[in-house]
């Protein structure tokens, strides 16, 4: 509503990842590169990366950009700075900030789907997988 962007912003660090994200975070860390794309600013993200085991390769930030996806600042960066297009695949759980945006450059994309939605977006997702746990065992065996 309006008025509560703040609060929002105070609340967000301390928002836990999903139950099977730390997990999978370190598995795929064993074999890939990992990295954040997110529309938060570089404060927030520094919080809320403590509850995750890992660390990032890279993060971008809407503040780094100065955009928030879906614009295609995030994935341009990720692109220029860290060879996005031919060695990343993009996974997230939203089409419309994430999967769509990816797709129009070019960037493979597989989509978290944890509420089941349908697709009625021009992404064209790699593969579609209900957590993180399941794409973890896909990419990793």
């Amino acid at each position: 509503p309006p008025g509560t962007t703040a609060r929002m912003a105070e609340l967000l660090p301390a928002w836990p990842p999903f139950p099977d994200t730390n997990a999978a975070l370190k598995r795929l860390n064993e074999r890939y590169r990992l990295g954040i794309l997110s529309n938060i600013e570089q404060h927030l993200f520094e919080a809320t990366a403590k509850h995750f085991d890992v660390e990032f390769d890279f993060v971008i930030t809407g503040e780094d950009v100065r955009a928030y996806k879906p614009s295609h600042l995030h994935f341009h960066r990720l692109i220029n700075a860290y060879d996005g297009r031919d060695s990343t695949v993009h996974v997230a759980q939203s089409l419309f900030h994430d999967g769509v945006p990816a797709g129009q450059l070019g960037i493979p994309f597989v989509w978290i789907n944890r509420r089941g939605q349908k697709n009625d977006t021009e992404a064209k997702p790699l593969a579609e997988f209900p957590d993180m746990a399941s794409f973890a065992e896909a990419a990793c065996g």
